[in-house]
Formats: structure tokens, C-alpha cells, sequence
């Protein structure tokens, strides 16, 4: 299970149709949310200001080459919104430039994650030994392209694991985004919310808000 999860998750943030499905869908939300708070001109002189930033190399132009495929996913995934951003400042300001990014990438976010992380079914994990729980529970994290995580438990009531590092926010703080990054942390709050209503979804720490990892925490609602 495990292994399908995190092969469907590189497939998706690795491949070339993974990386256009990836930008058809991020473009497609991302234009029509602009267009409701700028209005259709505004909104496509906006996006051809980050076409053209990104065809200069940003976000990522100083940046030594990624190490890994992961990292060139990741950093393929994030570069529209650090962009987004730098643009939608100098228009809107901080805060509203932020907010606006935040509900692009979380209407994204949450669509992408449906492909890649598990369902999490009770009735799979009842009668299963806490073991077995971990084991089922390491499937779920592998969904999650962009982490690596440890120090997963799991009981009959509660599944939990820790994210010590996250590529979005590694890639923030090397290019001094930082205020760029809780964006796709808001993601994982209204995904399970709405895709995943059998647990209760609890996370009081963030790397991105200066934690030394992001707690995740699951409780079955019945």
C-alpha cells in the first residue's frame, strides 16, 4: 500500500504529463480567482507578469540546481506562487497579495492531494495491531510528496506523525519567502475537512511558522 502511494505520488510530481496536469490545473484555478478580485484585464496582465518572471528563471535563479527529483517537483509545484506573490504585492500589498495566494494555492493544493494521499477508512484499521497501524499509517504520509516525517504512532483512537522537513518551506527560507509558505500549509487543514471527513485533523505546530516540525494528529470522528 505504502509503495503504491509514494509511486503514484512521484509519477505525478515527476512525470511530464504529472508536471502539465500540475500546471493546466494550478493556471486554470489560479486565473479564474484572479479574475473575481481584479477583474479579466487586470488578472491576465498579472499572469503574463509571472509567465515572464518565471521565464527569466524565477523564483529559483540564484538557487544552486535541485539535488533531487523531488526537489525539482517541488520546486516546479511552488514557483507560481512565490511568484504570484512578489506580484501581487506590488499591486495589493502584503497582506491581500498573500491572502490571494493562500486561496489559490489551498483550491490547488486540495485537488492534488485527492490523487495522492490514501483514503483513511476506520474499518481498515480496526483489529489491526498498533504495528500494523504504523505500517497503514506510512502509507498516508507517503502521499505527501513534498515531507519526510517521523516519530509515527498509532492506537485505536489516534494516528499521529511529525514532519521535520518540508520542501515548501526549505525552498521559502532559501529564497527569503517565508511569509510565502504557511499558504500550503492551509492546504492540509481543508483537505481532510472535505475529503477526508472520517478524522479530525490537528496540527498546532508548523515548520513554517518557526516550530522545529509540524505535528500532525488524526482522530476518528465515530
Amino acid at each position: 500500500m505504502a509503495s503504491q502511494d509514494t509511486n503514484q505520488s512521484r509519477r505525478l510530481t515527476t512525470s511530464w504529463w504529472g508536471d502539465v496536469k500540475l500546471a493546466l490545473l494550478t493556471s486554470w484555478i489560479g486565473f479564474w480567482l484572479l479574475v473575481g478580485q481584479l477583474g479579466f484585464f487586470a488578472a491576465l496582465g498579472t499572469i503574463v507578469q509571472l509567465k515572464w518572471r518565471r521565464l527569466k528563471g524565477q523564483p529559483f535563479a540564484a538557487l544552486p540546481a535541485p539535488q533531487s527529483p523531488r526537489e525539482a517537483a517541488s520546486r516546479k509545484q511552488s514557483a507560481d506562487a512565490f511568484v504570484l506573490y512578489d506580484v501581487l504585492s506590488t499591486r495589493l500589498g502584503a497582506d491581500r497579495a498573500y491572502a490571494l495566494v493562500e486561496q489559490i494555492v489551498v483550491e490547488a493544493g486540495v485537488r492534488f492531494m485527492e490523487l495522492v494521499v490514501p483514503p483513511i477508512e476506520k474499518s481498515e484499521y480496526d483489529g489491526l495491531s498498533d504495528e500494523e497501524r504504523r505500517a497503514k499509517l506510512a502509507g498516508i504520509a507517503a502521499g505527501f510528496p513534498n515531507i519526510e516525517v517521523d516519530g509515527l504512532q498509532a492506537s485505536a483512537e489516534v494516528l499521529s506523525f511529525n514532519v521535520v522537513r518540508c520542501d515548501f518551506n526549505q525552498l521559502g527560507e532559501a529564497i527569503e519567502r517565508t511569509q510565502v509558505s504557511p499558504a500550503f500549509c492551509a492546504c492540509d487543514a481543508v483537505f481532510f475537512e472535505q475529503k477526508r471527513p472520517e478524522v479530525s485533523f490537528e496540527r498546532p505546530h508548523t515548520l513554517s511558522t518557526g516550530s522545529p516540525h509540524c505535528d500532525f494528529c488524526f482522530r476518528w470522528r465515530t
